[in-house]
Formats: C-alpha cells, sequence, structure tokens
C-alpha cells in the first residue's frame, strides 16, 4: 500500500488530509490529485476537495481534515522524524498563501512558491511526474568570523562562492597576486582539500608559466628566473600555512589523518 496526504499551506498553518492508504504514487492517484491541487486557491476549496476525492474513492468514515499549527516550523523539516510528522509515503502539498514557504528535505532545502504545488517522497521533494529529485538548495558551511580575521591578519583574503567553494588570494613577497579555489563540504573536507593543493602544488611549473612573454620582467614579475622560483617557494608555503590554520580551528590542535 502506498499512502499519501493532499495538503495545502497558508499564514503559518498546515492543512492536510487524512492519510488514504493505497495507490499513492504517481500513476495511481498522485496525477490525478496534482492536477487538482492546480486549481485549488483557499482552504475551502481544499477541504471541498478532500471530500469529494474521499467520496469518489475510500469512502472513509472519519475525519479528513487536520490543521498544523503549532508544529508548523518542525513540519517544515522533513529532514529529521519524518515519520513522526508526515509518515506517509506520499506528500501532495499547495501552497495557498502569499509568502513562499521552505522546506527542509532529504536531498536539501526547497523553496515552494505562491501558487505552486509540490510531491514529496518519503522527505525527498520530486520532479512531479517522475522519479527525479528536485534540485534543491544545498546547505554550505561558512568560515568563522574569529577564523576569517585571523586569516586577514596574515594577509589572505577571502571570497565565499556560497555554493561550497572559496577562493584564497594573498600577494607574495614579489607583489602577485597570488590565489587559487578550493571546495569543502565541512572544515575538515576544505583543510584536507587544501593540503592536497598543497601536495600537487610544484614550483618548478608555476616558476615556469612565468617566464613567458607575461613575465619574466613584465607585468610585475621579476626578471631574474631565481627570485621568480623563490617566490614560487613562497606561495608554497602559503598553501601549507593556510592548512594548518584552518587543520587547528577544525580539530582544536589534533592532527588529520591526510
Amino acid at each position: 500500500m502506498t499512502r499519501f496526504q493532499i495538503a495545502a499551506i497558508k499564514d503559518g498553518v498546515i492543512y492536510t488530509s487524512t492519510e488514504f492508504n493505497g495507490d499513492g504514487y504517481w500513476t495511481g492517484h498522485g496525477e490525478v490529485v496534482y492536477a487538482a491541487l492546480q486549481n485549488i486557491t483557499t482552504v475551502e476549496e481544499w477541504k471541498e476537495y478532500v471530500t469529494k476525492f474521499n467520496s469518489e474513492t475510500f469512502e472513509y468514515d472519519e475525519e479528513l481534515h487536520y490543521e498544523i499549527e503549532d508544529e508548523y516550523d518542525d513540519y517544515l523539516d522533513m529532514s529529521e522524524d519524518y515519520f513522526k510528522k508526515w509518515f506517509s509515503d506520499y506528500i501532495y502539498i499547495k501552497n495557498i498563501g502569499e509568502d513562499e514557504v521552505e522546506f527542509i528535505t532529504e536531498n536539501g532545502k526547497t523553496i515552494l512558491e505562491q501558487n505552486d504545488v509540490a510531491v514529496f517522497n518519503f522527505g525527498e521533494r520530486l520532479v512531479p511526474g517522475t522519479d527525479d529529485k528536485y534540485e534543491c538548495i544545498k546547505e554550505h558551511f561558512v568560515l568563522s568570523p574569529e577564523l576569517i580575521d585571523r586569516l586577514g591578519a596574515l594577509g589572505w583574503h577571502i571570497t565565499d562562492y556560497k555554493n561550497g567553494a572559496f577562493y584564497f588570494s594573498k600577494y607574495s613577497p614579489a607583489g602577485q597576486d597570488f590565489g587559487f579555489e578550493v571546495e569543502g563540504e565541512d572544515l575538515e573536507d576544505l583543510a584536507r582539500n587544501i593540503y592536497h593543493y598543497y601536495e600537487n602544488y610544484d614550483v618548478s611549473y608555476e616558476t615556469y608559466l612565468w617566464l613567458d612573454e607575461w613575465g619574466h620582467g613584465r607585468n610585475g614579475a621579476p626578471h631574474d628566473m631565481k627570485d621568480v622560483y623563490e617566490d614560487m617557494q613562497a606561495c608554497e608555503s602559503f598553501i601549507l600555512e593556510l592548512s594548518e590554520i584552518i587543520e587547528e580551528e577544525c580539530k582544536d590542535g589534533e592532527e588529520l589523518c591526510f
């Protein structure tokens, strides 16, 4: 049995049907329910539809309409304790309010815009009519202000791309605007990836790049190859320094096994 609920949301209240027990998937009752919700604009219309749907299908002799208000915010988070809240396999829900609503799902945050209808399957939002997961907003961690200040004092400038990627830049002793981009799912992963960047940083190759027509005494690059090489060595030491500082932050000084 594939269980499902028919729901609407408005002004901080979730209106949900009783759980219908059977054929809740898209090719069962799902497509019909989804289409019907598209035309619903008020709570009263939602109640009338749930009543009509029940009379034409399951004919349950029980309470059909419920309101969730006190636990509203808790129910918007489908990523935790799903079976203590929604429980059903599928949730078909429409936002009939004036404001967008943010759900936290198993596959990230998702926004239900005004008049939008969403399909959820065990806490994951799906693309209607498919088993494909809806593209949600992924959470990403941020660097603490204290860490940013500490790195800033050492000359680092940090750009947070807001998607788990960061760009770290710092001027070298010769005045090169040295920088690189790195990703991380959390602080420990970021420290690990920076260390891997350090391990793969080739001083000789980077020196070679600055001995072409754009460097070698041009664009602020030193003319002498030895000076260029030493400047690249300094950049290499910057990467290791950055890795070690972030490692300290994420493990309180404990050594990570990179």
